[in-house]
């Protein structure tokens, strides 16, 4: 009986390690997935998931929101081989209706974006990277943004892998503020369509926040003469009509407040900035009032590195280090604020990711 049972429990644990997840995509319309004729989602998503299947060969049908619906088999192979305990991710290619790999992680390591407990010690780390072409590239599950934007501006979007990228990341957030710092990211470091954009703002429920996003956003549309089309981002009249008001803005200044800083703000404001952070109780509380004020200033490398150091910790200061870099107005001279770091290797980080925005 006794080995019975081993042998069922053997079986069983083999299931389990064996058990593959496959996400389908879209980047641009909502879908509906059946997986061997059985139905995945009642309601279009942007992304479907199929979870604990043992099977390695899946026969899909898709059907798209305005478009209709196909076919198609896909295999969860490793080079051919089987594999297990992998998350395989497919995109979706409405305009000739087929999916085509896009990426695969073991489980284990796919980027959760959970906030890691804070050590005793603020101590280095290893990282475990994963690079998913020029997107981002993954670090301590925490995604770290290539700098895609030509230096001559943005002329074509960005490719719908990187869309369905985003997508993946944004399924793996577990806060609105996760959520808003992903899409933030994305439209800073990417030239998006008025299509993707409008597609990736879907993601946010509060339209306060879609606005917000949208202002970073603009620099980055290739198609701003379509710019009117997001109105159907927004259903309340005041979210449309403030809309409307920054278009006639962008409209009547050549120049406008949410381009690239060129000029530093007034230091009596900046200071009264730093002011409020030095008197937060933790790093925690800077953080939080960081992220919602930190945008409306620009700053030199000087300045940036007074900000930096109202935090105790490097792990606080490296993620605001990052986010100081776009508003900074000489970023020539940016390496100079690596000297706020209290470890070599948060220095190397920073480092590293000027590195990866000047290329």
């Amino acid at each position: 009986m006794k080995h019975f049972l081993a042998i069922i429990l053997f079986f069983i644990c083999y299931a389990l390690s064996a058990q593959n997840k496959l996400n389908i995509i879209s980047s641009t319309q909502r879908i509906k997935v059946s997986v061997n004729n059985k139905t995945v989602n009642e309601t279009p998503q942007a992304i479907v998931s199929f979870s604990n299947t043992l099977k390695d060969t899946v026969l899909l049908n898709i059907s798209v929101e305005g478009i209709g619906s196909f076919t198609q088999t896909v295999y969860l192979l490793n080079k051919k081989e089987k594999t297990s305990n992998t998350e395989f991710s497919y995109l979706l290619n409405e305009n000739n209706k087929s999916l085509t790999f896009l990426s695969a992680f073991k489980i284990d390591s796919t980027v959760y974006l959970k906030i890691p407990p804070k050590p005793i010690i603020d101590t280095s780390y290893k990282y475990s990277n994963n690079t998913l072409e020029r997107f981002c590239e993954i670090k301590n599950d925490k995604p770290e943004y290539f700098y895609n934007i030509p230096k001559e501006g943005c002329s074509k979007p960005m490719p719908d892998s990187y869309s369905g990228y985003a997508v993946i990341i944004l399924s793996k957030t577990q806060t609105p503020d996760q959520k808003y710092s992903v899409l933030e990211n994305v439209f800073r470091n990417n030239c998006v369509s008025i299509k993707q954009t409008q597609f990736l703002l879907g993601f946010v429920d509060f339209e306060v926040e879609r606005l917000k996003l949208l202002k970073f956003a603009y620099p980055s549309i290739v198609d701003k003469n379509n710019i009117e089309l997001l109105n159907n981002s927004f259903k309340y009249e005041a979210s449309k009509n403030e809309l409307a008001s920054f278009i006639k803005e962008l409209k009547n200044k050549k120049n406008t407040i949410y381009n690239d800083c060129k000029t530093e703000s007034d230091l009596t404001v900046t200071n009264l900035f730093i002011e409020q952070l030095n008197a937060c109780g933790n790093d925690g509380e800077r953080v939080l009032l960081f992220e919602k004020t930190y945008n409306n200033y620009c700053v030199s490398t000087e300045t940036a590195s007074k900000i930096l150091n109202s935090f105790l910790h490097d792990r606080e200061k490296i993620d605001c280090s990052k986010q100081l870099y776009f508003k900074c107005t000489d970023k020539q001279n940016y390496r100079k604020v690596a000297g706020v770091f209290s470890y070599k290797q948060s220095e190397s980080e920073l480092l590293d990711f000027i590195e990866k925005q000047n290329n």
